[in-house]
């Protein structure tokens, strides 16, 4: 989430919660809109982006926001039915098993390409 919009979208909001090791109450405004990261009992783990401690992030993130307004981006851990990714081979091996189509990847974009489907031979 962008530094600049928690206290709008977080009750309290801890200073300096760059790691994802803090928790905030969701403002009810942003609830249905943050449902992804939102738990039952309304708090978020937020990781408070700023364009210092992550240019990459906070510029993707302020991009995202232009298009959705949303300042925030779901950020999870990245695994299926495996142990969590650890290495950038990892993270393509998992990329290509899972329902996603964009994966960032050392500050990189990398897109899924659909292969084309196989030619068929007409039968007479």
């Amino acid at each position: 989430m962008l530094e600049e919009a928690a206290t709008d979208v977080l009750w309290h909001p801890v200073d300096n919660s760059y790691y994802m090791n803090t928790c905030a109450y969701v403002k009810e405004a942003w609830r249905d809109r943050l449902s992804e990261v939102t738990h039952v009992d309304g708090t978020t783990r937020p990781q408070i982006v700023t364009e210092q401690t992550n240019p990459f992030i906070y510029n993707t993130i302020k991009a995202l926001e232009k298009l959705n307004g949303i300042p925030s981006l779901l950020n999870t851990s990245f695994n299926r039915r495996e142990p969590l990714v650890e290495t950038p081979l990892d993270a393509l091996r998992t990329f290509q098993k899972m329902p996603i189509n964009y994966l960032v990847l050392n500050n990189k974009l990398v897109a899924k390409v659909e292969e084309p489907a196989p030619k068929r031979q007409l039968q007479h």
